[in-house]
């Protein structure tokens, strides 16, 4: 139902169109939106979120996902076992190895 669902809207500046989706929201997923991309991403791999100026990159296990937002926005559809460390970075708890010297080392 739209009840169990985030509203998400983007414009295609190319032909002027904005186009509304509808992601089923999910407490082990995390939606990823842009104009290159759209997933919804189990949160048990991701490895980290890191913010570098306006852009979000969310590392998995297989691949970073790059798009324009804000922590802010990410850190309520994020489940207990991410840590923001950093106003810019969230560390999901559960994949970290070991931390030395200011280095993460993940599974």
């Amino acid at each position: 139902s739209l009840h169990d669902a985030l509203p998400i809207s983007i414009y295609f500046q190319q032909n002027k169109k904005e186009v509304n989706l509808w992601i089923k929201k999910s407490p082990d997923r995390l939606p990823i939106v842009s104009r290159q991309v759209c997933a919804n991403i189990n949160q048990d791999n991701i490895l980290k979120i890191e913010r570098f100026n306006r852009k979000i990159n969310v590392t998995t296990d297989k691949e970073d996902y790059w798009y324009y937002g804000k922590m802010d926005q990410i850190e309520p559809l994020l489940n207990q076992v991410f840590y923001r460390c950093m106003d810019g970075c969230f560390l999901n708890m559960d994949r970290i190895e070991s931390v030395a010297d200011q280095t993460v080392v993940f599974d």
